[in-house]
């Protein structure tokens, strides 16, 4: 690597050491890291799989001699940090192409990860017995031949008893995770991570009650170097903000319509001819993690709290008490409140979604700590209104704290590296107070 190249890997948007592999039909393998004109890579809590797509600039015959049908193996490789990272994809399909000047052509290249590829040859009829957690590894290790890592520790709360005919193995984990929860009674998820390269299980709660690992703020470049050179690109300048907006916040009505903060459950036991009404309380039954954003002020109409409006929603709980007596419970006969637990968490964990557009950050430089999706992080949001001094730093309360982390897009153009990141919460921000302060 050569000394400016060394240079701009350690800059806020630089990277070092970019490769991009095609390895053809026939085995023969051919270097196109200079012909990559964009790269995107998206990795997310809600997919177990990393996937992309990439431009290619085609000036030597690259769609015809390789030749590019979508059945490619590509590894991506870069250095950030002193630390290399590579990555295998298939080429799913090649889109997009179009004759520029000169007969310069360009393409696109949607890009499988080898769990999606292997997920979409695999069809298996098979039971399994176990904790939640564990029927989840070993499909993965069965069907999709990778191992997946638990977060802290992170298990299933209840034992199953599940047969799953002839399913994707991705849909299979897909059933369990959509109805059973983790053993602190929120959601589990399973994803894949870029920083390090390994599939994790993870529950919503552990996620939300990890350290924050750096802090993300808008700031302005400045050019602090005695001698004037540019210190726009250092490394205390990593993690800059270009934009950001707030896609989503506080939808009452929609929580409340869907009985994800109180409801019914109705248990039926035709064995027994018998049934009877639980009553839902979120705040009791699934409180947030982050402060509650719903004021304790306000009531409808009728001077009802959210928490106490049951007869939004009727969940219907069947149960037959002469059976499963001797065998681990099925999916369908869980703790009673537990369904309606986890889907209240499904449709409040992301009460709050901010988007950030920023430089990358690989590790953080406070501790090393991979920046990936899972981690939480310090967001700082300034009040909108007019900056009438060089000291404006008022920030707005509710809107900032700590976030976690649900997706990043890694996006490299000529070069340079930044990122789209989606942060979430299922609340308002540790400071925030529904007291209003005395005008200044």
């Amino acid at each position: 690597m050569s000394a400016d190249t060394e240079l701009f890997s350690n800059s806020p948007s630089g990277i070092g050491d970019f490769k991009i592999l095609i390895t053809a039909h026939d085995g023969e393998e051919f270097d196109i890291s200079d012909n990559v004109t964009e790269l995107s890579l998206f990795e997310s809590i809600y997919r177990p799989y990393i996937h992309g797509n990439m431009v290619v600039v085609d000036n030597s015959m690259i769609l015809a001699d390789v030749p590019m049908v979508g059945q490619e193996r590509i590894s991506i490789q870069w250095k950030r940090d002193d630390q290399l990272t590579t990555k295998v994809f298939f080429a799913n399909r090649v889109t997009n192409v179009s004759k520029q000047n000169d007969g310069v052509g360009v393409f696109e290249i949607s890009l499988n990860s080898v769990v999606q590829t292997r997920n979409a040859v695999s069809l298996f009829s098979q039971s399994y017995e176990g904790v939640s957690d564990e029927i989840i590894k070993l499909v993965f290790e069965d069907h999709l031949g990778t191992s997946v890592v638990s977060m802290d520790g992170t298990v299933g709360k209840t034992e199953h008893s599940i047969v799953f005919p002839y399913m994707k193995p991705l849909q299979a984990i897909d059933m369990i995770i959509k109805n059973v929860l983790a053993d602190d009674n929120t959601p589990m998820f399973v994803y894949e991570t870029f920083y390090p390269n390994e599939i994790r299980l993870d529950s919503f709660g552990r996620m939300a009650e990890r350290e924050s690992i750096t802090r993300i703020s808008g700031k302005t470049p400045v050019n602090d170097d005695p001698e004037g050179q540019a210190s726009r690109k250092s490394l205390k300048e990593r993690g800059n903000v270009y934009d950001e907006s707030i896609s989503r916040a506080y939808d009452l009505f929609d929580n409340l319509n869907k009985g994800s903060l109180a409801s019914n459950i109705i248990i039926t036991d035709p064995s027994t001819r018998q049934y009877e009404v639980v009553e839902f309380n979120y705040k009791n039954d699934a409180p947030p993690f982050f402060q509650n954003w719903i004021s304790p002020d306000f009531v409808d109409g009728e001077g009802l709290r959210p928490e106490e409006q049951f007869n939004t929603h009727n969940t219907y709980l069947p149960r037959n008490e002469l059976a499963f007596n001797e065998e681990p419970p099925n999916l369908n006969t869980i703790d009673d409140k537990d369904r309606t637990t986890l889907n209240s968490y499904i449709r409040r964990h992301a009460t709050t979604v901010v988007k950030v557009y920023m430089d990358s950050i690989a590790f953080t430089l406070e501790n090393n700590e991979p920046f990936t999706v899972g981690q939480t992080v310090d967001y700082d949001l300034l009040k909108s209104m007019p900056r009438l001094s060089g000291s404006y730093k008022e920030m707005d309360k509710f809107n900032s704290g700590k976030y976690i982390i649900s997706a990043i897009r890694h996006y490299i153009k000529n070069y340079e590296y930044n990122m789209s990141v989606e942060l979430i919460r299922d609340g308002i921000g540790e400071e925030a107070s529904f007291v209003r302060e005395e005008p200044r």
